[in-house]
């Protein structure tokens, strides 16, 4: 299930002052840097309208679409299409406009406004939830955030729902692909990412204790999903809670009056009992 930042932010700090980039994985760091960068004026006055800072943007645009300028950022599709998935987006007049339209619809405009703000850790939290929380529930750490690192043990899903733990992710993961762009232009590095001479993440202090991995569970989402869908709501029942999954209980929470965050607390747990 979907976990509040507080509960995991000591994990990804302490991810940030432990990640080593694993020799092999270095060249796609650096050809992926080349691609974000070169994307610098189209995520700029995104960064302007959403507070989404640059970096982030990059990595995600990285992990999603190899950072191909024709698609938008939050379904992948050509943002000068409608778009396949619901919600149905699109066409947008530009990457720009789309790629706002995108970072609005999963609410990643709110965190600048937020008490904690963009930090390195806050960007590892919404990176995880883009992709899914579903590897916890395997005891595996996500690919997609921690890959290229000596912190992924392998581990991934190979299609909806259907998790293989012999296969192994072997893109780069956000974090790796954030230590290198910082490295290059430390400009857009955010706070707890700043890397020392060496292209190293000083630890000041001593690393917290990660949080468990298990923290939540699949049978949790699987019911939220499957209660939500019955509900008349639109997402996959695959045990992952990611982007569609938050989509959806935002959805149920704006309908019924309760505090829109994306996360199934006890409220609206039993808001859905009362009607599922």
């Amino acid at each position: 299930m979907q976990h509040p930042f507080d509960v995991l932010r000591a994990e990804y700090e302490n991810d940030i002052r432990q990640a080593r980039i694993l020799p092999r994985f270095q060249r796609q760091c650096d050809e992926a840097t080349d691609k974000i960068i070169r994307q610098l004026p189209i995520y700029q006055p995104v960064f302007e309208q959403t507070g989404v800072p640059a970096i982030v943007q990059g990595v995600l645009s990285y992990r999603e679409m190899d950072c191909d300028p024709t698609r938008g950022i939050a379904q992948g599709w050509r943002w000068d299409q409608r778009s396949r998935d619901i919600p149905y987006i699109g066409p947008f007049k530009s990457k720009v406009e789309a790629d706002v339209a995108g970072l609005r619809l999963d609410h990643l405009d709110q965190v600048a406004r937020a008490s904690t703000g963009w930090t390195a850790a806050h960007a590892l939290y919404e990176e995880e939830l883009w992709n899914g929380f579903g590897p916890r529930n395997h005891g595996r750490r996500s690919g997609y955030v921690v890959g290229g690192t000596q912190l992924y043990t392998g581990g991934m899903y190979v299609a909806d729902g259907k998790w293989s733990e012999s296969t192994s992710d072997e893109r780069p993961g956000t974090l790796a692909l954030m230590m290198t762009v910082a490295r290059r232009r430390p400009d857009l590095a955010l706070p707890g990412l700043i890397l020392d001479a060496q292209g190293t993440v000083p630890s000041p202090v001593p690393a917290p204790l990660p949080v468990p991995l298990g923290h939540g569970d699949g049978d949790t989402t699987t019911w939220i999903q499957e209660s939500l869908k019955k509900l008349g709501f639109s997402l996959d029942v695959d045990g992952n809670y990611g982007r569609q999954t938050k989509r959806a209980v935002m959805a149920f929470q704006t309908l019924h009056h309760l505090h829109v965050d994306g996360i199934c607390g006890p409220q609206t747990t039993a808001a859905i009992k009362g009607l599922a």
